[in-house]
């Protein structure tokens, strides 16, 4: 197997426990501890539809520290072909490269979970350049937290749909 797929695998089982955490009630020492506040559907959206607007505005822009301020201070990104990087300094890079490729990316959010402090966003993506023409498309997972009372991208994959030459 290879570290792509463990990585994988381990950002799912971060955000099953981060689910799980939100929704049930622990026992401790005998008294009950409620957990995090829930919050609606709406209200996630439309969080997340903020903060998404921030990164494609940064590269419609080509802004790469805008693009960057989609992200935490101690944000994660795992991006296909490009190293596992933390911090947001590291997403300016990434942005330029981006930029670089004339490239615009669409969010399309499929669904939100979460609770008052960590929202999982999952949903699909297209990349296109400045003519229109397709670059990828394919799938993501975003896990949003609270930095400086704004939402903003703490651990962020994704993969392309699209099989690399040679593969069928």
């Amino acid at each position: 197997m290879n570290k792509s797929y463990f990585a994988l695998v381990a950002f799912a089982a971060c955000s099953l426990f981060f689910i799980l955490s939100c929704g049930s009630k622990a026992q401790h020492s005998g008294s009950s501890h409620s957990s995090p506040a829930a919050m609606d559907e709406a209200t996630m959206r439309k969080i997340v539809d903020e903060g998404n607007a921030i990164l494609e505005n940064g590269l419609r822009n080509k802004d790469s520290v805008g693009f960057a301020e989609f992200y935490t201070t101690d944000c994660r990104i795992m991006a296909p072909n490009w190293p596992y990087t933390e911090g947001k300094a590291a997403a300016i890079p990434m942005a330029a490269m981006i930029i670089g490729m004339d490239a615009r990316i669409d969010l399309n959010t499929v669904s939100v979970t979460g609770c008052a402090e960590r929202i999982i966003e999952q949903g699909t993506y297209t990349m296109t350049n400045g003519s229109g023409a397709s670059l990828d498309k394919g799938k993501y997972i975003v896990i949003w937290k609270q930095e400086g009372g704004k939402w903003k991208a703490f651990q962020d994959i994704w993969n392309s749909d699209i099989l690399p030459p040679g593969m069928k």
